[in-house]
Order: C-alpha cells, then structure tokens, then sequence
C-alpha cells in the first residue's frame, strides 16, 4: 500500500461541515480544559482562591486571541507558516 493512498483527505480538500464542527470542538475542549485545569490546580496549592477566577478568565482569554491569531493569519503568524 502506498502512503498517499491511506490519506482521507488532501491538505488542499474542503472538509464536509460536521467533520469540521467535530474538529473545531476537540480543539475547543482540549484548550478550555488546559485553561481552567491548570490555573485551578496551581492557584489551590497556592491557597490564593480570591484570585482564581481571574487566572481562569485571563486563560480563557489566551485561548480566544491564540484561536483567533490561527484563524486570521496576520503576516506571517498563524496556521500556514
């Protein structure tokens, strides 16, 4: 068997919609889970539970311009580089 005969799609091939919503929301989860996970273990060991939210929202906030820095390609940062 050849390698390229293995490949469901091709890097240039159009994803059908629910493949690409199934997609999109393992990324969505696997990045909320680092945001939330990691801030709430580290800020409970350190006892520092007034700021827990914050280090929660500023997580979720690294997320969303990350996301969005792949989404947009600006110059040369982003998916594609």
């Amino acid at each position: 068997m050849r390698p390229d005969q293995s490949l469901r799609y091709q890097a240039t091939d159009s994803l059908r919609p629910l493949v690409g919503i199934g997609l999109g929301s393992q990324l969505a989860l696997l990045s909320v889970h680092s945001a939330v996970l990691l801030p709430t273990i580290v800020f409970g060991a350190a006892n520092a539970g007034d700021s827990l939210l914050w280090a929660i929202f500023g997580g979720m906030l690294a997320c969303g311009i990350i996301t969005a820095v792949q989404a947009i390609r600006p110059g040369q940062l982003g998916a594609g580089y």
